[in-house]
């Protein structure tokens, strides 16, 4: 008979991510608690579920990260007694204290995921929650390898497993041979960036990077504050008709986005507060045979490998020389191939699943 998991997790409320619950619901008997929606998000309907149940729960402060809750969580928790609840937040997160304390009570083993890649030392009462998280939980999943070395500089020192949060699903994330969308002919290179429109994100260098570029169009999906700023560089740099902002999309659709880019580019810059911890787009475009272009920001370098072009973050000059050498067609298909070739390799949602499988097999 297979073990009980109960998963909750806000981000398995959009369509690319639910199907990380279907694949795992054919290997345990599984709960996915999530809340009734989540601002941010672009709002659409999800498959109904086939291998687990799904429960949406009222939380409080929804659209806080770090701050929200559940209502009457414990008594589902209760009703269930699964053997593990897999709480996909971070140790800092006032829902993964929530719910370990829960699961202390009721002697359920838990676990706790967490992107975290820069050293902090929070205010009350975060840095005493996030060290109640690490000195209870019984295993913890990391996001990258820096986020490693960042819980074990805190005390940790039980179970911990390097998994990206999500892998992609490839039957959204795939090559088109029809491309739903297409760009202007009158450019060479169709260059796309998905994501917050906001500085960190350096989107302001590829504008740069693409003055005196006029055979190449960006298109940028994504909403945010710095939109009105990005604007006026354009202007300055005289190249409005190149680039196309699109919005928020739906998670499906951004697959059709993507399948129509020749390259998509991410040029994370790294703050006093942030760095890219993973940067699940790159992946996804690997998969629709685009080619990727990305900063050396955080874990940007690691994703790509060999498989993309990686340039100083901030760097104007050298992100222009990584665009430009695309407009070759022969370089253009050869990352395309290695892109496709990896994200087969290394960031499938079979893949990820079949090692958070292990982990929960490892911990009961």
């Amino acid at each position: 008979m297979a073990f009980k998991v109960i998963l909750i997790s806000k981000a398995m409320l959009v369509s690319s991510t639910h199907s990380k619950a279907e694949l795992i619901g054919k290997f345990v008997d599984l709960t996915l608690i999530t809340p009734f929606k989540w601002p941010y998000y672009v709002e659409e309907e999800l498959k109904p579920p086939g291998s687990f149940k799904h429960i949406k729960v009222r939380t409080t402060l929804e659209g806080k990260n770090h701050l929200h809750f559940y209502w009457g969580i414990e008594k589902i928790i209760k009703d269930i007694n699964p053997d593990i609840v897999h709480i996909d937040e971070e140790p800092f997160s006032l829902v993964t204290g929530q719910i370990l304390r829960i699961c202390k009570k009721l002697n359920i083993k838990t676990l706790c995921f967490t992107w975290e890649n820069l050293f902090r030392n929070y205010p009350f009462p975060f840095n005493h929650l996030k060290q109640y998280v690490l000195n209870n939980i019984d295993y913890v999943i990391a996001g990258n390898e820096e986020a490693v070395e960042i819980v074990k500089k805190k005390g940790y020192n039980k179970n911990i497993s390097v998994i990206p949060q999500f892998g992609i699903d490839t039957t959204t994330f795939y090559p088109r041979a029809i491309k739903k969308y297409t760009v202007c002919p009158d450019f060479k290179l169709s260059v796309g960036f998905v994501g917050r429109v906001i500085e960190e994100k350096g989107i302001q260098t590829v504008i740069n990077a693409m003055k005196n570029l006029p055979s190449v169009h960006l298109t940028i999906i994504g909403t945010g504050p710095y939109q009105t700023e990005l604007q006026k560089i354009l202007k300055r740099n005289h190249i409005e008709n190149q680039v196309k902002f699109l919005g928020g999309v739906s998670s499906t659709d951004v697959a059709e986005h993507i399948a129509s880019f020749d390259t998509l580019i991410l040029p994370s810059l790294t703050g006093k507060k942030w760095k890219e911890q993973f940067g699940r787009v790159l992946p996804e475009a690997m998969a629709c045979k685009v080619a990727v272009i990305g900063s050396s920001s955080g874990e940007i370098p690691n994703v790509i490998g060999n498989a993309g072009l990686v340039f100083e973050e901030g760097n104007v000059a050298e992100c222009k020389k990584c665009i430009n050498s695309l407009l070759n067609s022969e370089t253009l298909h050869t990352y395309q191939e290695k892109g496709y070739q990896r994200a087969l390799a290394y960031y499938t949602q079979e893949s990820i699943v079949d090692q958070t499988i292990k982990v929960y097999k490892e911990i009961v």
